[in-house]
C-alpha cells in the first residue's frame, strides 16, 4: 500500500474499529487510545500491507483490546488456585507473563504474524492473505520470532 492512501484508509475504518474496541475494553476513551495505537503499527507496515486492510485491521483491534483487558483484569481459572497459599500466582501464570513479555519485545510484524497464529489460531495462508506475503515468508517470520522469544526467554531466564 503506498503511504499516501493510508490517511483514506485510517479514516474510513476508525468509526469501525473504535466500536470494535469499545465493545471489548467497555471504554470508548480507552478504545479510541487503541485505535490510535493500531493504525501507527499499520502505519509501520503500510508498504507490506495490500489493500483492502478492513480484516487486519479489525484482528489487530481485537488482539490490542484483548491485551488492555488482560492487563486491567488478571485473572486465573478456578482450577489453577492452590489452596493454603498466599496470593502468589501459580509459576505458569509467571511463565506465560513472561513469554508475553518477550512477545510485546519483537518488532511489529513479527508480533502481528505471532498473534495471529497462535492467539487468533489462523493458518499461514490466511496470514499471508492479510499481509500481503506469501506463506513461506510468514513461516519464516514466525519462526525467526519463535527463535527470538526462545533466546530472549532463556536469556532472562538466568
Amino acid at each position: 500500500m503506498r503511504r499516501e492512501d493510508f490517511p483514506y484508509q485510517a479514516q474510513r475504518l476508525r468509526a469501525t474499529l473504535i466500536q470494535i474496541a469499545a465493545h471489548i475494553v467497555g471504554d470508548r476513551d480507552e478504545a479510541e487510545d487503541i485505535v490510535q495505537d493500531v493504525l501507527l503499527k499499520l502505519w509501520t507496515l503500510c508498504p507490506q500491507l495490500q489493500p483492502p486492510i478492513d480484516a487486519l485491521a479489525k484482528v489487530v483491534t481485537r488482539n490490542l483490546a484483548r491485551d488492555q483487558l488482560r492487563r486491567r483484569h488478571r485473572t486465573q481459572a478456578i482450577s489453577d488456585w492452590d489452596v493454603g497459599c498466599d496470593d502468589e500466582p501459580p509459576p505458569d501464570q509467571h511463565r506465560l507473563e513472561h513469554v508475553l513479555r518477550c512477545i510485546d519485545a519483537l518488532p511489529t510484524l513479527q508480533q502481528l504474524v505471532i498473534r495471529l497464529r497462535h492467539i487468533e489460531g489462523m493458518d499461514y495462508r490466511r496470514i499471508a492473505s492479510l499481509t500481503g506475503s506469501t506463506e513461506t515468508a510468514v513461516r519464516k517470520v514466525i519462526s525467526r520470532a519463535r527463535q527470538t522469544i526462545r533466546d530472549q526467554y532463556l536469556e532472562e531466564e538466568r
